[in-house]
């Protein structure tokens, strides 16, 4: 009689957590491209045809939540059953957004209003799907230590960008721009508060 195949590795992980490595690899490579769109793009550039929602970030992690969605529609084993606290956290949080937005929709919003409330909630959406696909995808400490050394190497850039426009007082970052999009507002991230340079990097207050 032929042996059945184990239904758990020797972490005790089900099949549908035991990843090959190029898929946990794909979901570093979009975590770093996610995190390099976060701090080396000018938050106030978008696609202009998108609105309020079109900024790369939320782009890119609203094709996070669509892989994430994807993999579990198509996954053929069950979820293990396990606490997973981040999941629930996330699930009550998300929840209570909603309900904001739904008794806010019944009671009516001017346009002004509700077109904000919208971008709000797919930003929500997205924030969430890349949550999901970094809590799921990784699942090895060295890839939590890969992730963790390209966090550290993305905000030493933001911090020297930061202390060369506190050295200098220029922003650097009014300038720049990446075809296809544009500035949803004048952007200036120097402040200067009682002779004292404020710096931001890439942001916006």
């Amino acid at each position: 009689m032929g042996k059945t195949p184990p239904t758990t590795d020797s972490r005790g992980r089900p099949p549908d957590l035991q990843q090959p490595p190029n898929a946990r690899s794909d979901v570093i490579t979009l975590a770093t491209i996610f995190l390099a769109a976060t701090c080396a793009v000018p938050s106030n550039l978008t696609i202009s045809a998108l609105g309020s929602v079109g900024r790369p970030t939320t782009l890119i992690a609203l094709v996070a939540l669509i892989w994430w969605v994807l993999h579990h529609v198509q996954r053929t084993t069950p979820t293990p059953e396990s606490r997973r606290p981040l999941r629930i956290a996330l699930a009550v949080f998300l929840a209570a957004a909603a309900a904001s937005y739904a008794i806010a929709m019944l009671h009516g919003l001017p346009d002004k209003e509700s077109s904000p409330a919208d971008a709000g909630l797919i930003r929500l959406c997205a924030w969430a799907g890349i949550c999901l696909l970094i809590h799921d995808g990784i699942r090895t400490r060295q890839d939590l230590i890969t992730v963790m050394r390209r966090v550290v190497l993305i905000g030493t850039f933001t911090a020297s960008l930061g202390l060369l426009q506190f050295v200098t007082g220029n922003s650097w970052v009014d300038s720049i721009t990446i075809p296809g999009m544009t500035a949803t507002a004048d952007f200036s991230n120097i402040d200067v508060r009682a002779g004292y340079v404020r710096a931001a990097g890439m942001a916006a207050h």
